[in-house]
């Protein structure tokens, strides 16, 4: 499930938008698709309100609300979704650190990722993504990780515990915590990616 989930957002996300410009879209009929009783039809209508991007920016209260929706890819596509939303999101910040809460990694991590991208009207959330360093699954101390380093320096108080997470024992964890500290402050702290040493022949 996690797998299959996972390869299905990140096959949407790299697909959209699916929308022709010349093809009107109803958002009220997609936010009223969200309450409906199929799984399936919630489903597409968060995917496709994250297709449309800021162009569906008055489903940002029907996204929030549906974060708390019963089913988990549900909750996952409308973290995606708003953070494609870029400033109209904002609101969505409080209800996406509740979210870091989730009882599903998966939303977690998806939760995670979308305040990392959403920084910039994000600030409140370096807290809540400090914490989840701590979390139980590596994806959603990997996607916390990178997404403290969205804030640059709005996030320096998260400096010590990402040179803990430099001692994670998932390694991506590792090299996401060396390269949000090196976004956080790059005088004392050089990017680990650009370190490594050249490849033998």
């Amino acid at each position: 499930m996690r797998t299959l989930l996972s390869l299905t957002v990140a096959l949407w996300t790299l697909s959209s938008p699916v929308f022709g410009e010349d093809k009107k879209v109803d958002v009220a009929s997609l936010v009223r698709k969200l309450k409906d009783a199929e799984v399936k039809t919630r489903r597409d209508a968060a995917e496709d309100l994250g297709n449309l991007g800021d162009k569906a920016k008055d489903a940002v209260p029907a996204l929030i609300e549906a974060l708390k929706d019963k089913d988990t890819e549900v909750r996952v596509l409308c973290a995606f979704a708003l953070q494609r939303m870029g400033e109209y999101a904002k609101p969505a910040v409080p209800a996406l650190v509740e979210a870091l809460k989730d009882k599903d990694d998966e939303v977690r991590r998806a939760a995670a990722e979308a305040l990392g991208k959403l920084a910039e009207y994000a600030k409140p959330a370096v807290p809540a993504l400090i914490e989840a360093l701590k979390d139980k699954a590596d994806d959603v101390r990997w996607s916390a990780a990178i997404g403290l380093g969205y804030f640059g320096e709005e996030a320096k108080d998260a400096i010590p515990p990402l040179q803990e997470a430099q001692h994670d024992p998932d390694a991506r964890v590792r090299e996401a915590a060396g390269v949000a500290l090196s976004r956080i402050d790059p005088s004392r702290f050089p990017d680990p990616t650009k370190q490594r040493p050249p490849r033998g022949n």
